[in-house]
């Protein structure tokens, strides 16, 4: 109480715990712990070793305050208040430990942590690995989560046989199964584009798992289902083209089909420029303004479309760059006009994204019509410089006939004085 920790320890180290009463082994655990985690919220070096018997202790005792409902997590919230334990140990875990891990580089370490101040019970009643997750936890490892930390946790389940910090960790992690692991270390690949690697990950993933389909609340329970396509083409980005089950594509189809589409863009160099259309398209699609959002994300929100980009993966899911080079690369491979169209006009698409983004521009209030900041964002899309270029280039062309019919903004580039 009075900061002098030093004296404190060596009061503590006088004593040898396991011979006291348990009242005075708790009291003496709960100062240890004090002071610890005083030592590490300052930032301070730590061995994490050092903690291995109070953090034992902690387990001891919150696990003998969930033994009324072992293995049902959500039981019953109202009596949360008494378990003292339970959230002493959560807190120490995902307040302490977990960004101490983060200050030190250990991205999967953390999420270890995040995972083990979760785990409430003993015995683990269904041991799904995001359905025994706070929702900051699942939060983490789904938006911050890269294929280099998943290697890592890969590499640290490996690890639980020992008898310090590390095995505790990865024994709580073992306790769940492999299925939510390798689906997410696969979604963090597609982010990524390491489309071989991914098609590795989902083979793992057990072939009754049910992967992520969102659902509309609007619409009644027989087609409530979302169902995505990302290969499908589409001029407007709403409403949302989203396809029936029997044509939807899973994120272990999508792996393979792009990883397929990325050999034959150097194995078939001759219709190169249309593996790499398929592929930008795909990407596009895998992005918010998409159908196929789901397959590298695990939410989507009417809120979020201006939203900085916050994420590893928004380079792509908010800002469209890889579906742009790509678009890019096809039409610079492409002597036909038409297509080149199609290429230019979903260049203006990927364009209009980094409008949205742009904080200068996007700053305004949508209910004032005459707010400057308005007009200013309004005639950025209007001025897409691709659009320019698709009307200089290719006005005469199929495709910019049926685009200039269909996409409002392009309609408006053209009637524009």
């Amino acid at each position: 109480m009075e900061n002098k920790d030093a004296v404190a320890c060596s009061y503590l180290n006088r004593l040898n715990p396991e011979k006291l009463p348990e009242k005075l082994r708790d009291q003496y655990r709960i100062t240890d712990l004090l002071i610890k985690a005083k030592n590490i919220k300052k930032g301070n070096p730590f061995n994490e070793n050092d903690l291995l018997p109070t953090l034992k202790w902690l387990d001891e005792k919150r696990f003998a305050e969930n033994k009324s409902h072992p293995g049902d997590k959500y039981y019953d919230w109202a009596d949360q208040e008494d378990k003292r334990f339970s959230r002493t140990t959560r807190n120490f875990y995902q307040q302490l430990l977990a960004p101490a891990y983060l200050k030190l580089g250990d991205t999967a370490k953390a999420a270890l942590a995040m995972v083990k101040g979760d785990l409430e019970y003993k015995i683990v009643k269904d041991n799904s690995l995001f359905k025994n997750m706070s929702y900051q936890t699942t939060a983490f490892w789904q938006q911050y989560l890269s294929p280099k930390s998943m290697q890592g946790l890969l590499n640290y389940k490996k690890k639980a046989a020992g008898n310090d910090v590390m095995a505790m960790l990865s024994k709580a992690l073992n306790q769940l199964k492999n299925d939510g692991f390798y689906e997410l270390f696969g979604t963090t690949l597609l982010r990524t584009h390491q489309y071989g690697k991914a098609v590795q990950m989902f083979a793992k993933v057990s072939p009754d798992y049910h992967y992520f389909n969102p659902e509309n609340w609007y619409a009644d329970d027989a087609n409530s289902k979302l169902y995505a396509n990302p290969f499908i083409q589409t001029i407007n980005d709403f409403p949302k083209k989203y396809v029936n089950a029997k044509a939807s594509i899973t994120k272990k189809d999508f792996a393979a089909e792009m990883f397929r589409l990325q050999k034959l863009t150097t194995s078939d160099k001759k219709n190169a420029a249309l593996y790499y259309y398929k592929m930008a398209n795909a990407v596009y699609q895998t992005g918010y303004y998409g159908n196929s959002w789901f397959l590298i994300s695990y939410d989507w929100s009417t809120y979020a479309n201006a939203s900085p980009a916050r994420y590893g993966y928004d380079v792509d899911y908010k800002k469209a760059q890889t579906a742009k080079n790509w678009y890019l690369k096809a039409r610079s491979l492409s002597t036909n006009a038409d297509f080149k169209a199609k290429c230019t006009f979903m260049l203006a698409k990927c364009a209009q994204k980094q409008i949205i983004l742009n904080s200068k521009l996007n700053s305004f209030s949508y209910w004032n019509k005459d707010d400057v900041k308005y007009q200013n964002f309004i005639n950025a899309n209007y001025n897409n410089p691709y659009f320019k270029e698709l009307k200089l280039k290719y006005g005469k062309t199929p495709f910019y006939q049926v685009a200039a019919g269909e996409c409002s903004y392009l309609g408006d580039f053209i009637a524009k004085k």
